[in-house]
């Protein structure tokens, strides 16, 4: 029993230290790490430019079709090996002023290579869709609990009314050394 406490101790404090940005802002993780379902226009809005803080050509990744509900739009982000994911933070397209357009909500979806199949985050509360942004500009950080052990990372962007989406992202944890 000791042990296992000790262990859960160990592990919280861990992940308390856990919360880098992975790279996506500061391009430690290259544009061939960043794919998409679809892009409205891949030169000016595809998901190369939907990094967080910048402002990349058209200023963010634009799903070709508008989302709703029944979305199935994503943006992928290949970490290649596990990493424990404690946050994630998202924008929509600021556009030097001009830009309109941000995710209310979204979802995430996970893969691990010992699962072999994408999963649907859930919060501790048993909630899948996470708060979005209020407007394109401001980054709205979700601080993931549990966790997700994850090599890739899905942002789903949802909504429930029709609507025009684009989204810059980060994520925030750290390598998993663990097995």
């Amino acid at each position: 029993m000791r042990t296992a406490l000790s262990r859960s101790l160990a592990l919280n404090t861990a992940f308390s230290q856990c919360i880098a940005p992975l790279g996506i802002e500061n391009g430690l993780i290259p544009d061939k790490d960043l794919t998409a379902s679809s892009s409205f226009n891949d030169g000016n809005v595809g998901p190369q430019n939907g990094r967080l803080n910048q402002e990349i050509k058209g200023g963010a990744w634009c799903p070709k079709s508008q989302i709703t509900t029944e979305s199935t739009e994503w943006l992928e982000v290949n970490l290649h090996t596990v990493h424990v994911i404690t946050g994630a933070g998202t924008q929509g397209r600021f556009g030097n002023g001009q830009g309109q357009e941000y995710a209310e909500a979204y979802v995430l979806e996970y893969w691990r290579p010992k699962l072999g199949k994408w999963v649907r985050y859930r919060g501790a509360d048993g909630q899948e869709i996470l708060t979005g942004n209020a407007n394109t500009y401001l980054e709205k950080k979700n601080h993931l609990q549990p966790p997700i052990w994850a090599s890739k990372i899905r942002f789903i962007p949802y909504s429930s009314h029709r609507r025009t989406v684009c989204m810059r992202v980060e994520l925030y944890g750290c390598y998993w050394s663990g097995k």
